[in-house]
């Protein structure tokens, strides 16, 4: 029987950066923008994303600039515009937590990570507690996403700069549970285009 408790968890989608790796290794200005840019499947690397949060968590909020923001169109009512993006992951992260509903926990997600499994999200998710960390270990490689109990959301609204919530993961190690999960999803990060062509060959071309 299971008697954990029932709590509200939503998801935290940081989509504000400005891709400058990904935008110098290309020479189309038009395909510039990592997260709009197209995966095999048709959808864009951040669509993609949000399409595989969406599957099994209900509440979303989505950082974004205004010129991302233009295409998700489809997702207005949540989004979160942040117009200092340019002050660091860490500072749209502060800006996200401080414009979350009630919740109990939040999944802090990045919006360039489109091959992570719905089904390593769930269960991220379900080890959420509002005075936990949790986080996925792939290999023993810790990764995104990072769920956050509302506990810390004080701690995260306070946050600058670039470092995002490793301090704080490593003042409360106490409270941080590591979760092994069998996704190479969760360590496909996507930095220049030629990183994006080989990994969407590798994750999605098979399934085709």
């Amino acid at each position: 029987m299971d008697t954990s408790p029932t709590i509200k968890v939503g998801a935290l989608i940081l989509a504000a950066g400005f891709s400058r790796r990904f935008s110098d290794s290309t020479a189309d200005p038009k395909e510039s923008s990592k997260l709009a840019a197209k995966l095999s499947n048709g959808t864009s690397v951040l669509q993609q994303t949000i399409n595989n949060i969406s599957a099994v968590i209900a509440d979303i909020r989505i950082v974004s600039r205004q010129e991302t923001a233009s295409h998700l169109l489809n997702h207005d009512s949540q989004l979160l515009i942040f117009n200092d993006a340019q002050l660091g992951m860490g500072a749209s992260l502060s800006f996200g937590i401080s414009n979350l509903p009630d919740w109990d926990a939040c999944l802090v997600c990045l919006g360039d990570m489109p091959f992570i499994k719905p089904a390593s999200y769930a269960q991220i998710a379900q080890q959420c507690r509002h005075d936990r960390i949790v986080m996925a270990a792939y290999h023993k490689q810790r990764t995104n996403p990072v769920g956050f109990g509302s506990q810390f959301f004080p701690h995260l609204s306070k946050l600058s700069g670039d470092r995002g919530g490793r301090d704080i993961i490593k003042q409360y190690a106490e409270s941080l549970r590591l979760i092994a999960i069998e996704d190479p999803g969760l360590t496909a990060d996507i930095d220049t285009i030629e990183q994006l062509k080989n990994l969407d060959t590798t994750f999605l071309a098979p399934v085709r």
